[in-house]
């Protein structure tokens, strides 16, 4: 199972961040052979009072977004709806800051000479 989180980077109550499941099964199908399908249980491992995106089940394992998440770490159960199969990963959603740009500047003074012919 991979998981991508992508970060949050919401400034206001709504939340942008994102996870992506891939996952990859080398488990045999049942005969007459079937697709897979999975279920996910999501969990916040750290108690960190995080609204979890509901459990999902029949999802296709491909690609998977969960969206509008806050910062936080996440932890998922994936279980194959087939051969009952599950496995555990987490992810860690960061808070984006916006950026701050800071310049480095020297100053260089301006001067207004007359051009030395006019001078008296």
């Amino acid at each position: 199972m991979t998981l991508t989180p992508f970060s949050n980077t919401s400034c206001t109550v709504a939340f942008e961040g994102e996870i992506r499941l891939d996952v990859t099964d080398a488990s045999k199908a049942k005969v007459p052979p079937v697709a897979f399908n999975y279920a996910y249980s999501w969990t916040d491992p750290n108690a960190a009072g995080l609204t979890l995106p509901p459990n999902q089940v029949g999802q296709t394992g491909t690609a998977n977004l969960v969206q509008n998440l806050q910062d936080g770490t996440y932890q998922v159960r994936v279980t194959n709806g087939v051969t009952g199969c599950f496995m555990d990963a987490t992810a860690a959603i960061l808070k984006n800051a916006t950026p701050v740009f800071t310049q480095l500047v020297t100053a260089t003074d301006q001067s207004f000479a007359r051009p030395m012919e006019n001078w008296s």
